[in-house]
């Protein structure tokens, strides 16, 4: 999923300029988009035959490249030579939440 929010003329909250998903909730997989493409999107792959070819987690780092983002690279959360925040996590987890290390995540979505 893409989301991407601009401001809202005439209210105090954000709107969603463009929304991209290709997702499975427990069920079937579905494609949804919203908004105007931007000129880096590979509009032709969303007509692919298996929905979940229509956006992929490839096509995703590609477009968050293009927005100036690389949020799946470890150095995009401290660049060289920026202030750090240490940021502790205490207590126990919710039952119902599983944690993941950055390695496992990428080998569930790959």
């Amino acid at each position: 999923m893409l989301e991407m929010y601009g401001p809202h003329l005439n209210a105090w909250h954000n709107t969603t300029v463009r929304a991209l998903a290709a997702a499975n909730d427990g069920g079937r997989w579905v494609f949804e988009q919203f908004g105007e493409p931007f000129p880096f999107e590979k509009v032709e792959q969303y007509q692919a035959r298996k929905v979940r070819d229509r956006f992929t987690f490839e096509m995703l780092k590609d477009y968050l490249r293009h927005l100036g983002l690389s949020p799946f690279e470890e150095d995009f959360y401290l660049p060289e030579g920026a202030p750090a925040w240490l940021v502790e996590k205490t207590g126990p987890l919710v039952r119902a939440r599983k944690e993941y290390t950055l390695e496992h995540a990428r080998a569930e979505v790959l």
